[in-house]
């Protein structure tokens, strides 16, 4: 199974909502109220991403959630049954419409619950504003597992068997549209088990391991603000293929780590035709093998940004 696997994450997020913790003692309110504001905006950020995708004519079929892990995103774009240069073609895009992303403003404002159209009274003291920039990764990952329908099959028999006391094991019967068995596969994360009139309908939702899911994860601690960071295997097709094209002069960061030049991706229309991008900056460096635990081998990547922020 292929796919582009998509991270988006605010940065500062608990340093935000420590803020907004101070901040709802000082206004007296509950800091709920004040991290439901914050989540309003995480929603605002997968609602400006969907748009983005259309806006480069992908199909939004193909986008999945896999999870959310606490405020960060993780999103798969479905590459089967394409063409090379279609999956070539995908890559450009989504890496076109993260860059869009770092362009919109994602600003919180947390303030004294009071009527909406009564802003002209209000103390400016009790307003707080925050900036919520975001880190995005991409990369393709190719060789993962699907876990859950495994976890599914393996432990829904020991869900069953919790039904029954300790020292009965095997005491409970458990049939079929169960509702207590029912109950706990959801309450465990095993699968969702709705029961209709006859029938008992099980859905699971995809969740993949393997060793480029690891490496796609430890990449992501590289990723900056305001930038997107593109992994190795998108980068090797891009080479391999010719896809990227550097405009102008390198500039190298003094400590080597980073070499930085402005360009653009080409973007297939056809196996024989492509057009191009909006002009990005580019920089590109290896990770060393050091900073990724586990992975074993140093890993190129770039970061990819607008030139106008």
């Amino acid at each position: 199974m292929a796919f582009l696997s998509i991270s988006i994450d605010i940065c500062g997020s608990t340093e935000a909502k420590a803020k907004l913790r101070k901040h709802a003692e000082l206004i007296a309110t509950e800091p709920t109220r004040l991290y439901e504001e914050f989540q309003r905006q995480v929603l605002r950020v997968e609602e400006t991403f969907w748009t983005l995708l259309r806006s480069e004519g992908l199909e939004i079929e193909r986008l999945f959630l896999i999870k959310t892990i606490g405020d960060e995103l993780w999103y798969s774009y479905d590459l089967e049954g394409l063409h090379d240069f279609e999956v070539h073609a995908a890559m450009a895009k989504v890496i076109n419409a993260l860059v869009g992303m770092h362009t919109k403003s994602f600003d919180l404002v947390a303030a004294p619950d009071r009527d909406p159209n009564d802003w002209e009274n209000i103390d400016p003291s009790t307003l707080l504003r925050i900036g919520l920039p975001l880190k995005i990764t991409v990369d393709q990952i190719s060789d993962a597992l699907e876990m859950n329908a495994l976890r599914e099959k393996y432990l829904k028999s020991h869900v069953a068997s919790l039904l029954s006391p300790p020292e009965r094991p095997g005491e409970r019967l458990v049939q079929e549209g169960d509702p207590d068995f029912n109950d706990l596969c959801n309450r465990l994360g095993i699968a969702h088990r709705v029961v209709t009139s006859n029938k008992v309908h099980t859905t699971i939702r995809s969740d993949f391991i393997g060793w480029e899911v690891d490496r796609f994860f430890r990449l992501t601690k590289e990723a900056m603000e305001n930038a997107v960071l593109v992994g190795p295997e998108i980068l090797e097709a891009f080479d391999t293929h010719k896809l990227i094209a550097l405009d102008g002069p390198k500039t190298i960061f003094p400590d080597g780590s980073w070499e930085i030049s402005e360009g653009f991706f080409y973007v297939c229309i056809s196996a024989q035709s492509r057009t191009s991008t909006g002009k990005v900056m580019i920089a590109r460096k290896n990770v060393s093998a050091d900073k990724l635990k586990g992975i074993g081998e140093d890993c190129p990547v770039a970061l990819v940004y607008s030139k106008y922020l």
